[in-house]
């Protein structure tokens, strides 16, 4: 994902005043900025993986067996071409 740095600057910052992250500065290169997720952040990391479990769950369960095999067959392909198009 591309984006310009002052739009992540911000998407830190906010982060930072949320309690969810934290800046260290690099010991090694004075110009690099650590982050790392607080207590709060890896809390709310847990609970929206969570989220996202049940989420998929939920989808799965209404779906009968052929079509959750369609749809695996499909995520898969999609899989297989996100990591062919990493290696581009």
């Amino acid at each position: 994902m591309k984006f310009p740095m002052s739009t992540a600057t911000g998407v830190i910052d906010r982060m930072v005043e949320g309690g969810w992250v934290c800046r260290d500065r690099s010991l090694k290169d004075r110009r690099v900025v650590e982050v790392r997720l607080t207590k709060r952040g890896r809390e709310a990391l847990r609970q929206m993986e969570e989220m996202g479990m049940a989420f998929c769950d939920a989808i799965l369960n209404a779906l009968d067996e052929k079509d959750q095999n369609a749809m695996l067959d499909i995520l898969q392909k999609a899989a297989r071409n996100v990591r062919f198009e990493r290696n581009l």
